[in-house]
């Protein structure tokens, strides 16, 4: 009889243990992460926050961007990074390039397809979150900070 007890007392933690892990946010990630890379595309899973939907679609794909060009992508052939890590002293120095890049939406030339936001989890402010797979155009990418000179010509 104690060992009966014993085996449901066991198979009821182990029904916790396995339906607690199964939750639709397990692999929403607080970042970027790498999906895939063929052909010089460079495929990324980004969240981003803001005020709607919209908005925050926006985020995660200048989070995606950043993240190639500031930080790298491990596991992609961009591990380090195309820039530099040290964000503000390149933008800064590069500032109208930047300005026009992220302000006035030119980044959006190197994104090959945005697949649509799936809204997660929001935060207690109004904020919205979303998911969206982010498809960059690195070999664009790469020319074009080349042609204006935000960095010399890749593989020299």
């Amino acid at each position: 009889m104690i060992k009966i007890f014993n085996l449901k007392i066991l198979s009821f933690i182990f029904f916790i243990f396995i339906f607690s892990n199964c939750s639709s946010n397990k692999y929403i990630s607080t970042g970027v992460d790498f999906i895939s890379e063929a052909n010089g595309v460079l495929k990324l899973r980004s969240t981003g926050a803001g005020t709607n939907v919209k908005n925050a679609a926006i985020d995660a794909e200048i989070n995606a961007l950043k993240l190639v060009l500031f930080r790298g992508v491990p596991g992609s052939s961009v591990v380090d990074p195309l820039l530099s890590t040290d964000e503000s002293k390149i933008m800064n120095q590069h500032q109208k390039y930047f300005n026009s890049f992220f302000n006035e939406k030119r980044y959006i030339t190197f994104i090959k397809s945005s697949d649509n936001a799936i809204k997660i989890q929001s935060n207690k402010s109004n904020n919205k979150r979303v998911l969206l797979v982010v498809e960059i155009n690195l070999q664009s990418l790469k020319k074009d900070l080349e042609s204006f000179g935000v960095v010399r010509k890749f593989g020299y």
